[in-house]
């Protein structure tokens, strides 16, 4: 989701449509579920098609999100052969590293 996480900022709930919108976020059931309803009717067209077994709605418990950032060096202290006094690799021309974790969806609270 272009500008932020899926699941931050109250979009606890969600719709996915394979064959359709793909992964939607809302924040409230009801839009939720006007949303699926939606999604489903396109599957309805032409009689029974199998794709809309594959469109999932639910809850939003955990989304990803950033840990332990170390943002690229100054030119001057990466060595020749793209080495930090850390011992970072920054040869492939990384902006930074981390890692990640799952975190709770503080819109259930």
């Amino acid at each position: 989701m272009a500008g932020g996480k899926a699941w931050e900022g109250g979009g606890a709930y969600f719709v996915f449509d394979p064959e359709g919108e793909g992964f939607r976020s809302f924040k409230t059931v009801e839009a939720r579920d006007r949303f699926a309803e939606k999604a489903i009717a396109c599957y309805l067209s032409e009689g029974w098609n199998p794709g809309v077994e594959s469109v999932v709605a639910g809850v939003i418990t955990h989304g990803v999100v950033e840990t332990d950032r170390v943002d690229r060096p100054a030119a001057a202290d990466i060595d020749e052969e793209g080495f930090d006094g850390e011992g970072n690799d920054w040869s492939q021309g990384h902006e930074y590293f981390c890692s990640y974790r799952l975190k709770a969806n503080s819109a259930l609270r």
